[in-house]
């Protein structure tokens, strides 16, 4: 009977074990305050992009938290799209996804210790309705320099955003703060010729505080 006993405990811990959540990284606000794991955050507050159409951003960035370089990805994990698409940008370049679905993605980011990076997740509706997506932080290690490979090392922390599209939605465009802390040319969204949000570092015609520009 103790060793029954024994053998329950050490399964329990070993359980326990590999169900903690590597803190390498941490999701935030746009002001750095961490968004603690398994949190759920309602958004009821919408922009309109350059071309009319309203999007409900995240606001989540993924901040490296420990004392070196490391790597990450996500999971991106869709429960709920009653209408439009979910635009997703980290870590590599802007995907729309139209449909309930778990993405797992292949880029890579490396950050720097103390370094943090914006998602550029957002709902973009056609209508009113609702849209429930879970993001999961995948913590990555380097397996070989030469071809370069990752694989998964850890499971990091999970925030599930709830956008929601309804009467009682605000339009943050017009709310001061907001308007004032997003005004800097450098925090401006930028866009494709299609329409779709895209990171920073993105090459080519692109729409930039509502000015058609070629970045090279």
């Amino acid at each position: 009977m103790n060793k029954f006993y024994s053998l329950v405990c050490c399964l329990m811990m070993g359980v326990s074990a590999m169900a903690q959540v590597d803190d390498t990284f941490a999701f935030t606000d746009a002001n750095g305050n961490v968004v603690a794991d398994g949190s759920t955050v309602t958004v009821k507050n919408f922009e309109t992009d350059f071309s009319g159409k309203n999007q409900f951003s995240s606001g989540l960035w993924v901040k490296n938290t420990s004392e070196a370089n490391a790597f990450a990805s996500m999971t991106i994990d869709i429960t709920q799209l009653d209408n439009g698409e979910l635009s997703h940008c980290f870590p590599g370049q802007c995907y729309t996804y139209s449909n309930c679905q778990t993405i797992v993605r292949e880029e890579i980011q490396g950050m720097k210790p103390g370094a943090k990076q914006n998602i550029y997740s957002e709902w973009k509706p056609k209508d009113k309705g609702e849209c429930t997506v879970t993001y999961t932080i995948r913590v990555m290690e380097l397996t070989s320099p030469n071809p370069i490979t990752y694989a998964e090392k850890a499971k990091g922390p999970s925030v599930t955003v709830h956008y929601v599209y309804d009467d009682t939605s605000v339009d943050a465009t017009g709310i001061g703060g907001v308007k004032a802390a997003t005004s800097g040319n450098s925090a401006q969204p930028i866009y494709n010729m299609a329409g779709q949000r895209v990171v920073p570092s993105y090459k080519g015609l692109v729409v930039k505080g509502g000015k058609k520009m070629l970045v090279r």
